[in-house]
């Protein structure tokens, strides 16, 4: 039973660990998901607005159809495990893709409504076979399309299929379905630029929902930031007190020398400690600095959190409703990229918890042993 508790705290840093390459290997994009309110084409017509009012931004928009069914042209082989994504102008800057044949869905797709697809490896070998996938044709519901190129692609967390294809926005028509539609801007910006994009999505796409996922991904390592800075402080004292004692050491030894040498000659010795001493203290000021920066950037980040008057408690107590309201949104929509950040902000939790109980139990039980003894 001991050996299995202070398992927890290795298990803990192996969580953490695998937690944290999870999170930071995904896209630190801004989405902002919704169900259109009217067909696909009417989507692409509001994308015009949008881009008119963030004309300085990348932006992108795809809609996703869970289920869609691919087929080969002759109806030989067929697979409807497929997420399919309608893809916008300017989708593979947003999300670049590894292409092992041919190329990704282009600008010129979109805007020419080219048939053109493109499907992940395992797809298109379910599809061709060792044929060569180029240029081969396959049907998805009444149109058909031309197989432009292959991608590398991993089945996510967020998604429900097994396999996945790509195909220009404008090639959807009325009838068209789409389980969820996401708007895309490569987040280069601060809180400016997510109430600026907000703002214009609601105003021309309708009610969504917000991710930054940049922001997403510091809010799941907020636990680990606190416990840094605890650690961080202690050190700071540790080394604080050094400090002192090297230079109490040091001007001990400077009065013990001045006792049978002039002071003329101890001018050298004195200024390479002082010198020394004066570039440990401002290399520790500039870590202090940077440490300092880096605690205080949730802050800076989440100004949702701050009230407008720190000091008044009815705007505190206004603040905290107003993210009582916010967390407690009846509808929401989510993307595959939050749903997997989430996933790994979860498995970071647990992390953390296995690792600070296993810490605990194994100062509790060095402690014991060290009574016993």
């Amino acid at each position: 039973m001991k050996k299995g508790i202070h398992c927890l705290l290795p298990l803990g840093l192996v969580l953490i660990v695998c937690a944290l390459i999870g999170l930071y290997s995904g896209p630190g994009l801004m989405q902002y998901a919704f169900l259109p309110e009217g067909t696909l084409p009417d989507l692409q017509a509001s994308m015009e607005n949008v881009r008119s009012e963030l004309p300085d931004y990348i932006l992108s928009v795809h809609a996703v159809q869970n289920g869609a069914s691919v087929s080969t042209e002759d109806g030989g082989k067929s697979q409807s495990d497929v997420v399919l994504y309608m893809a916008g102008a300017r989708y593979s800057e947003c999300y670049p893709q590894r292409v092992v044949s041919g190329r990704p869905l282009t600008y010129a797709d979109v805007a020419d409504r080219e048939h053109s697809i493109v499907l992940d490896e395992k797809l298109a070998f379910q599809l061709f076979g060792d044929r060569d996938p180029l240029d081969g044709r396959v049907s998805v519901g009444d149109k058909t399309y031309t197989v432009v190129g292959t991608v590398k692609h991993t089945r996510r967390i967020g998604e429900i299929g097994s396999y996945a294809a790509w195909i220009p926005l404008s090639c959807a028509n009325e009838e068209t379905n789409c389980d969820v539609a996401v708007l895309t801007a490569v987040a280069n910006g601060g809180s400016d630029m997510s109430v600026l994009f907000n703002s214009a999505a609601q105003n021309n796409l309708g009610s969504g929902t917000l991710y930054n996922l940049a922001k997403e991904r510091m809010r799941a390592t907020m636990a680990l930031r606190l416990i840094a800075m605890v650690i961080v402080i202690r050190l700071l004292v540790i080394w604080a007190r050094l400090i002192m004692r090297l230079g109490t050491r040091w001007l001990n030894d400077f009065q013990a020398r001045l006792k049978d040498r002039y002071m003329t000659a101890l001018i050298g010795y004195a200024a390479v400690r002082v010198l020394a001493m004066l570039a440990i203290v401002a290399a520790t000021l500039t870590a202090c600095w940077g440490l300092m920066t880096f605690f205080i950037q949730p802050v800076k980040v989440f100004t949702e959190w701050v009230p407008e008057v720190i000091v008044s408690f009815s705007s505190i107590q206004g603040r905290f409703w107003e993210l009582c309201a916010e967390a407690a949104k009846p509808v929401s929509c989510m993307t595959a990229d939050m749903a997997e950040l989430r996933f790994f902000a979860a498995f970071l939790r647990w992390g953390v918890i296995f690792a600070l109980i296993g810490l605990a139990m194994t100062l509790i039980t060095r402690m014991v042993r060290a009574k016993r003894s």
